[in-house]
């Protein structure tokens, strides 16, 4: 199931969201850290992080045999959780 496969992120509280997008851009499998709480779903953006809104973010693509067969999305809060 699509929804497993992010689902190991809810033992790392500091991710807010993940997304992994096909290689047409559309949204595959998610994770939300709030899941009743609606949230901004980027485009597909190009290899990076930055900090925005309180948040990192970072973007990745994801290669098979050197081609690009998606990207993944991460969201991050800023507070350090023990």
């Amino acid at each position: 199931c699509s929804a497993d496969l992010l689902a190991g992120f809810r033992v790392k509280r500091h991710v807010v969201s993940a997304i992994l997008y096909s290689s047409a851009g559309t949204v595959f499998a998610t994770y939300r850290r709030d899941p009743g709480r609606e949230e901004f779903v980027p485009q597909p953006r190009r290899d990076g992080s930055w900090f925005e809104n309180g948040k990192l973010v970072l973007f990745k693509q994801i290669l098979l045999r050197e081609q690009p067969i998606g990207t993944f999305y991460l969201a991050s809060d800023l507070a350090a959780r023990v």
